[in-house]
């Protein structure tokens, strides 16, 4: 329902102030190279190729529009045995990552592929909520979006 589904968004909206960006890691499996803008596919190859390892379905901020605004969009990213979160697939700019907060899906994967349908989501934040958030993306090194093309 739509309700449900704002009430989703808000969540997510409340958690990214403890959000983490998750480090990249280079991965490969023979010749395979994860690929931009295929973070579901490559996790799931990955996942695939070392069992061990677990795949770990959420949202990562993606854009800013200015003004408590942030563009969130579903992301998956890897834990392994040690627990520790790492994200396989490489973004066409580096500098962007440190503006990724991901969030995790509380739910499973059915209900993750159902929220996620679609393209993605874009949603606006309370301002309020972002304080925090806008305080760790722009730390002092600018917009870090500001390059960065839509995918």
């Amino acid at each position: 329902s739509n309700q449900a589904r704002q009430e989703y968004e808000s969540q997510i909206c409340e958690r990214l102030s403890v959000a983490q960006v998750v480090p990249f890691r280079e991965v490969s499996v023979d010749d395979w190279y994860p690929e931009i803008g295929r973070c579901h596919e490559n996790v799931d190859r990955w996942i695939k190729a070392n069992p061990q390892c677990t795949a770990l379905r959420g949202w990562v901020v993606y854009a800013s529009y200015g003004e408590g605004m942030v563009g969130i969009t579903a992301h998956s990213v890897v834990r392994d045995t040690g627990g520790q979160f790492f994200d396989i697939t490489p973004v066409s700019d580096e500098s962007v990552r440190r503006g990724m907060l991901f969030v995790l899906h509380e739910g499973d994967d059915a209900s993750f592929d159902t929220l996620r349908a679609g393209s993605g989501i874009s949603f606006t934040c309370p301002p309020g909520l972002l304080d925090n958030v806008q305080t760790h993306l722009l730390d002092d090194q600018g917009d870090p979006f500001n390059n960065f093309d839509d995918q």
